[in-house]
C-alpha cells in the first residue's frame, strides 16, 4: 500500500499485507507532476490494515475510527 490510508486494490483484499493500493502517480519526463489515491472509509478494512502496519486503533486519531462506522 502507499500508505496506511490509502484503500487497496479490491483484488488483493485477501491478503492485505501485500495489496496494492488504488493510487496513482502522473509523471512526464521523469518528473511527478500529480497524482491521488482512494482513501480507505470502511472501518473493518482500515482496522486491518492499521493491525498489518503495526499500529493501534488508540494511537490513530480517534475520529478517523469512528467516522469510518
Amino acid at each position: 500500500l502507499h500508505h496506511p490510508f490509502t484503500a487497496p486494490n479490491p483484488e488483493d483484499m485477501n491478503d492485505l499485507a501485500s495489496a496494492r493500493a488504488l493510487a496513482y502517480d502522473m509523471v512526464y519526463n521523469g518528473v511527478e507532476i500529480g497524482g491521488g489515491s482512494l482513501r480507505i472509509y470502511k472501518r473493518d478494512i482500515q482496522q486491518k490494515v492499521l493491525e498489518i502496519v503495526g499500529i493501534s486503533v488508540e494511537q490513530v486519531s480517534g475520529s478517523l475510527i469512528r467516522n469510518n462506522k
